[in-house]
């Protein structure tokens, strides 16, 4: 999905599911504030490193100076969230920021009034990795 395939980018207000059979590259230098984001499948802060790994055509993609995530709640439910890698972590030079929005003690039923979360939380039933060079 995305803009290349002619489906709308997400935008404020919208919720965002990635299911388990999908790997999303985020390379957008600011999202929306989504309402929250559901990740099923693979959801990867798209650095050079990532780019060149997973599309053996891209030559000449460099890694954004800033890539922000904006959301309410994050669920990563089942799928992973990844930024850089243990072999390639995220560069010194260009920043990765997830940021959470909302009030804290706020919560709300998600998933047919099965699970209750709060909102400006990141909830981890999956995998998060964040792997970043040093700053000097």
């Amino acid at each position: 999905g995305g803009l290349d395939s002619g489906e709308a980018f997400p935008s404020n207000g919208d919720s965002v599911t990635i299911p388990d059979n999908m790997k999303v590259l985020l390379d957008v230098p600011v999202t929306g504030v989504l309402s929250k984001v559901v990740i099923k499948g693979v959801l990867v802060f798209a650095d050079t490193a990532v780019m060149t790994e997973h599309f053996s055509d891209v030559t000449d993609y460099t890694t954004p100076a800033r890539i922000e995530l904006h959301a309410h709640v994050i669920h990563i439910r089942g799928g992973d969230l990844l930024i850089g890698t243990s072999e390639a972590p995220w560069p010194a030079s260009s920043t990765a920021a997830v940021i959470l929005h909302g009030d804290r003690f706020y919560s709300q039923k998600m998933y047919d009034g099965q699970l209750k979360l709060g909102m400006k939380s990141v909830f981890v039933h999956g995998r998060l990795e964040v792997f970043g060079q040093p700053r000097t």
